[in-house]
């Protein structure tokens, strides 16, 4: 008889060793590119609002590899009144920005966010539970972004 843990590796392995498609990480979110991947559409802003309805919808895509994650997503934005520049890296928290909060050890005790805004500048922060937060935290990842008539994209590839 097997046991459920040979069980779950026989099916991990065979999602991680399936033919997948990934997109093309080139900073436009096609949904053609993403279809094989989960899709989110997000309706909340928390900032500058706090979990209010946004009065724009943002759509996220994400997929792996064996090796890499990847994220997409498609803001879409009042394109005239976009608030982006060129920064160095974690100075775009001003700018209109996208991004994804990962709880790695899913135990609540600190969460690691990952995100870009419009330029693709990156951005990376660790959010502590005590409500602190450390801007210093530095993630190797890889960002692309693009800008459309009415919204941007911004690719992530997370090792």
């Amino acid at each position: 008889m097997r046991t459920p843990t040979f069980i779950l590796f026989t099916f991990l392995s065979f999602l991680l060793s399936a033919q997948q498609t990934l997109p093309t990480f080139d900073g436009v979110v096609s949904p053609q590119e993403w279809k094989e991947a989960e899709t989110f559409s997000i309706k909340y802003e928390i900032n500058p609002g706090n979990n209010i309805p946004s009065p724009h919808l943002t759509d996220v895509f994400i997929t792996y590899s064996k090796t890499d994650l990847y994220v997409g997503f498609i803001a879409y934005a009042d394109m005239e009144n976009l608030r982006s520049s060129i920064r160095n890296r974690d100075e775009g928290f001003q700018d209109d920005n996208v991004f994804i909060g990962i709880d790695t050890y899913g135990d609540g005790r600190y969460m690691v966010g990952l995100g870009a805004n419009p330029e693709g500048n990156q951005l990376d922060v660790k959010l502590l539970s005590n409500g602190n937060d450390d801007i210093t935290y530095d993630i190797n990842f890889e960002s692309k972004a693009s800008k459309h008539d009415d919204s941007y994209h911004i690719e992530l590839k997370i090792p």
